[in-house]
């Protein structure tokens, strides 16, 4: 398309990969500069300095050619601006918020120093190619998404969504990111950071546990427990699987630590370690005993 606009302009043709990349940029810095003197002509102002935000800024390519072509300093970024931008916007279609006034208070960019872990987040910290493929793509891409957090004493903001992320900001030595900062109660926090995390790839059995735990106790604090019959309640923990199912994952919260450890190491499978969680905690410790002795885990038909 640009060969075939160029032919019926009578303008030189690119030929060439390089010639078309090159002609490309040149419009794109001649777009700037062609809005730039509109802008004065109509207002009658100067600028000495132009403000380039987005991931576009990344390029340094791009950054010298508007230079050049305005012949004043181009300032590149901040990379995540427009991705806010485009967030705000979509909150005030969604009703989350009313304005852009209001989106402005709710999204910000902080210090990184300023957040602090969930308190007993049910999540553990991920290592190995998993979080490295995602510290990859924030050093490559930026923080596309801002890190969900609520208002924490101190003037600090606790995480809501976005803990791995952040460890993968301050590996690459990013001081401070965006944020969408939430007014929320301890249990509606709880019911969130949940919600956000449950529907990770790879979860282990203990974490989606102690998860359904944390805000089945969240949910009956604000009252949510659906009359008489608490049962029912469970079915609202999740929205892929069953009441009883989530109840069941609830049980291993009640196995001691080192037989936890083993169900996440797939050792002792999902149903013998829900029955083996009704044992008292002595049972258990004498259980681990037998299994470290003789190097063997209890089928269902044992567990029962």
């Amino acid at each position: 398309k640009i060969r075939a606009f160029c032919r019926a302009s009578n303008q030189a043709v690119p030929e060439s990969d390089g010639e078309l990349i090159r002609s490309i940029y040149e419009s794109l810095a001649m777009k700037y500069r062609f809005a730039i003197d509109q802008i004065k002509e109509n207002t009658g102002k100067n600028f000495d300095v132009l403000h380039l935000l987005g991931g576009g800024t990344k390029d340094g390519f791009l950054c010298q050619m508007a230079a050049n072509s305005l012949q004043i300093p181009v300032a590149a970024g901040p990379t995540e601006a427009t991705a806010l931008g485009n967030i705000m916007l979509q909150l005030i279609a969604l009703g989350d918020i009313k304005n852009v006034a209001e989106g402005r208070k709710m999204i910000k960019t902080i210090s990184i120093d300023l957040l602090v872990p969930f308190e007993n987040h049910p999540f553990k910290k991920r290592s190995g190619i998993e979080q490295q493929e995602l510290t990859e793509s924030i050093k490559e891409n930026g923080l596309l998404e801002p890190i969900i957090v609520r208002s924490f004493p101190a003037g600090k903001y606790e995480i809501i969504s976005g803990h791995r992320r952040v460890e993968a900001c301050k590996e690459l030595g990013i001081t401070s990111i965006p944020v969408t900062i939430k007014e929320l109660t301890k249990d509606e926090a709880i019911v969130q950071m949940v919600d956000s995390n449950i529907h990770r790839e790879h979860i282990l059995p203990s974490e989606k546990a102690f998860a359904y735990k944390m805000k089945s106790e969240a949910l009956k604090h604000q009252g949510k427990t659906y009359g008489q019959v608490v049962h029912k309640s469970r079915d609202n923990i999740s929205d892929t699987e069953s009441g009883r199912n989530v109840q069941r994952y609830i049980r291993l919260t009640y196995l001691i630590p080192e037989l936890l450890k083993l169900v996440d190491e797939e050792r002792i499978a999902f149903t013998p370690a829900v029955e083996l969680s009704y044992l008292s905690e002595y049972e258990q410790q004498i259980l681990l005993e037998q299994i470290e002795f003789t190097d063997a885990t209890p089928s269902l038909s044992q567990a029962q």
